[in-house]
């Protein structure tokens, strides 16, 4: 399945690829993008580099217009994301 999202809209250029991975494929982003989807934002302060920190709000943004909702919002939202993503890459690679 595809998403028509604008990764040129990342706040923060090192993190395109972990976001797509994220959105596509359903790959465990790492700490910090983790905190952020799961709107733990004490977790994504304390996690996030600085150049992230600086761009808090651009993140909340680009979630809100360019992502999935169903991507995002809690733990548990980012949890079915990542195996429902899996599930499908599964079914896509047994299909060829």
């Amino acid at each position: 399945m595809t998403y028509d999202v604008d990764y040129s809209k990342v706040p923060v250029p090192h993190m395109v690829a972990t976001v797509r991975r994220y959105v596509e494929k359903g790959c465990q982003p790492g700490h910090f993008m983790t905190a952020l989807l799961s709107n733990d934002l004490m977790g994504a302060v304390g996690r996030a580099d600085a150049e992230n920190a600086a761009k808090l709000r651009e993140w909340a943004i680009f979630l809100r217009c360019e992502l999935p909702a169903g991507c995002h919002g809690s733990r548990e939202r980012v949890a079915e994301w990542m195996v429902d993503r899996r599930v499908d890459q599964s079914r896509v690679a047994t299909e060829r």
